[in-house]
């Protein structure tokens, strides 16, 4: 019987982790660009304007950069992402593709940055915008993964 209650109480308790980790994020609207993602509610809004929204605490940091110019293949995606990613210092082995987040499709790498934390740089286009994309940075410690991928998957246009 002492089992059972074990059981049920490890059941509960993790069900509070869950619930308390996942209210720990809110939804935020750039309505500079009808996108919306989620963030911990710990971040501060450094920068929030047309060239750039920059957002942080002392454990994850989200940087996403807007860019337009031709619509991009798959292919120059890749080769986009793994540009920037080059010039700004992060260090990879493979990138990961078939990134399909809720309206958006990209390419994404998990790497490490100069500053030796780990980052995901991502590269989204919206299908029905393909000459607006959208360079996703966020550094973590490595403890962090989790939250730092769940904002990595919330991107989602409003229209």
């Amino acid at each position: 019987m002492k089992k059972i209650y074990t059981v049920i109480l490890v059941f509960f308790a993790l069900l509070f982790i869950s619930n308390v980790a996942s209210a720990q994020m809110t939804q935020y609207n750039w309505s500079e660009y009808d996108m919306k993602f989620s963030i911990p509610k710990s971040f501060y809004v450094e920068e929030n304007n047309r060239s750039k929204f920059s957002a942080g605490d002392d454990n994850v940091w989200l940087t996403i950069f807007p860019q337009t110019g031709s619509p991009l293949t798959y292919d120059e995606m890749q080769g986009q992402l793994s540009d920037w990613a080059g010039r700004s210092g992060v260090s990879y082995s493979t990138m990961n593709t078939d990134l399909y987040n809720n309206g958006y499709w990209g390419v994404y790498i998990d790497g490490t940055a100069e500053n030796g934390l780990p980052v995901f740089v991502a590269l989204y286009i919206h299908p029905d915008y393909p000459s607006q994309y959208f360079y996703v940075w966020i550094n973590y410690k490595s403890s962090w993964v989790d939250q730092a991928a769940e904002i990595l998957r919330s991107f989602q246009p409003t229209i």
